[in-house]
C-alpha cells in the first residue's frame, strides 16, 4: 500500500502542475470537479492491491487533458466561460446589501457578515463594493472615510451585547438606526415607534455605528 500510494501521489503531483497556479489556489467550479475526479480515481488503487494502477492513471490523464481543453475553450469564448465558471455577483454596493444577489447566490446576510468580519471590517457603511467571485472568494473595496454611519457587524453575533430594537417599540434615543437584516439606515426621533424595514423582511434595528451617542 505504501509503494502504490507513493507512486500515485507522485504521479498526481506531476499532473497537478498542469493545472497552473490558479488551479492550486482559488478553485473555480471546473477545477473543483477535477479534484473530485482525481480523488475518486486515486482512492481504490491506493488501498487495494488487486486494483491495477494503469486504469486510474488513464483516468487522471483524461481528466487533466479535458481540463486543459475546457480552459483553452473558455479563454476564447466569453459565454462558455460564464457558463462553465459562473460570473461574479455584487453583494454590497455603496454600503448597502444587494438583497437580490444574496438570494440568487444562496448566501445569507449572516454568512456575508462573517466574511466581512474576517477581513477586519466592523462597519458595513465603509464597504464601497463587495463581490462574490466565481472561486467563492469575497472581494471587498472600502471607502477611505471610516466615519460613515452604518451597521456594526458585531451586532449580528448572538453574544455581542448590542441592544436591538423591534417594531412598535418606542424610540427613547433619537439617532440614526441600522436595519439588522440589510444595513439600511433610518432616523427615528423621540416619541416615534420603530417600524419594519422597507428593504428587507427583517424587523430589528440597532444604533448605527458612528452615531453621535453610540458606544465606541
Amino acid at each position: 500500500v505504501l509503494i502504490r500510494t507513493t507512486l500515485l501521489y507522485l504521479f498526481a503531483l506531476i499532473l497537478v502542475r498542469f493545472l497552473g497556479k490558479r488551479g492550486v489556489g482559488q478553485l473555480t467550479p471546473i477545477e473543483f470537479v477535477v479534484l473530485i475526479a482525481m480523488g475518486s480515481a486515486l482512492g481504490d488503487p491506493m488501498f487495494y492491491p488487486d486494483v491495477a494502477l494503469s486504469p486510474p492513471m488513464l483516468v487522471l490523464i483524461t481528466v487533466i487533458v479535458l481540463h486543459r481543453f475546457v480552459s483553452m475553450a473558455t479563454q476564447r469564448r466569453k459565454r462558455l466561460q460564464s457558463f462553465v465558471e459562473g460570473d461574479g455577483a455584487v453583494l454590497i454596493r455603496d454600503g448597502k446589501v444587494v438583497r437580490e444577489a444574496l438570494e440568487s447566490e444562496l448566501v445569507s446576510f449572516d454568512e456575508l457578515s462573517m466574511l466581512l468580519r474576517q477581513k477586519g471590517i466592523e462597519n458595513l457603511a465603509t464597504v464601497r463594493f463587495a463581490a462574490l467571485e466565481p472561486s467563492g472568494q469575497l472581494s471587498v473595496f472600502e471607502y477611505n472615510d471610516r466615519n460613515r454611519a452604518g451597521l456594526p457587524l458585531e451586532a449580528l453575533l448572538p453574544e455581542s451585547g448590542v441592544e436591538r430594537f423591534s417594531p412598535n417599540g418606542n424610540v427613547i434615543h433619537p439617532a440614526e438606526y441600522a436595519c439588522l437584516g440589510c444595513g439600511t439606515l433610518q432616523s427615528f426621533a423621540t416619541g416615534q415607534t420603530f417600524v419594519a424595514c422597507e428593504n428587507c423582511p427583517d424587523d430589528d434595528w440597532v444604533i448605527s455605528l458612528r452615531a453621535p451617542w453610540h458606544k465606541q
